[in-house]
């Protein structure tokens, strides 16, 4: 019994993905039900930093993005008093501006950690092409989050059709592509033993000779 629970000690346990798919679900859905703060936004990263504090044994990078995580809830609340405010001085819209910026880093900063720390553990039991794709997605997702950035203050200075419907696309497109690779990876990396100790994957970071699933 002891060696069966050792066994099965080795194996990552990944359910903190699907956590993390449902907290990034709940901001997504904030999003778009406009003014109702049903399900405010700190709520989802409130779920999503639950998720990482149980992924961090495996990968430092989890912990990093945890801490933008709870960077994030800070930021939701200050937001949502904002949004709540009847009136809002112009030193006070600087500031939601200033605010504005430092949530958009602090969130594509998570998200670069989340995944590449996926891709580590990918690296880690042998599934390289997952590790690859893990790679290009978040440059993809990046992409997508600053065109995104970029078109939301663009639209405030030059309101215009064609980039509120960009505005939409991409932001649609980055939270599902990040959706779907959350969920992808949990379905092939939970319960997955490693095959390759993680000291040499920081030494490696495309090993030769691993057996690919």
């Amino acid at each position: 019994m002891n060696d069966y629970n050792q066994i099965q000690s080795k194996r990552f346990d990944m359910r903190g993905l699907m956590t993390l798919f449902i907290g990034e679900l709940f901001v997504f859905l904030y999003f778009h039900i406009n003014g109702l703060d049903i399900i405010p936004d700190f709520v989802g990263y409130i779920i999503i930093a639950v998720g990482l504090n149980s992924l961090i044994k495996y990968n430092y990078r989890y912990s990093q993005a945890r801490n933008c995580a709870i960077g994030l809830i800070f930021l939701s609340l200050v937001n949502l008093y904002q949004n709540n405010s009847l009136q809002i001085p112009p030193l006070l819209r600087t500031i939601s501006i200033i605010i504005g910026i430092a949530y958009i880093i602090i969130e594509i900063y998570m998200i670069y950690n989340i995944l590449i720390a996926t891709a580590a553990i990918a690296d880690e039991c042998g599934y390289i092409t997952l590790s690859q794709k893990l790679h290009i997605e978040w440059k993809t997702i990046l992409t997508l989050k600053l065109i995104t950035a970029a078109d939301t203050y663009l639209i405030v200075l030059i309101p215009n059709l064609v980039m509120i419907i960009l505005l939409i696309i991409t932001g649609f497109a980055a939270v599902i592509l990040f959706l779907v690779t959350l969920y992808k990876s949990y379905k092939t990396l939970d319960g997955k033993f490693p095959i390759k100790p993680p000291q040499q994957i920081h030494q490696d970071e495309k090993p030769e000779g691993s057996i690919e699933q």
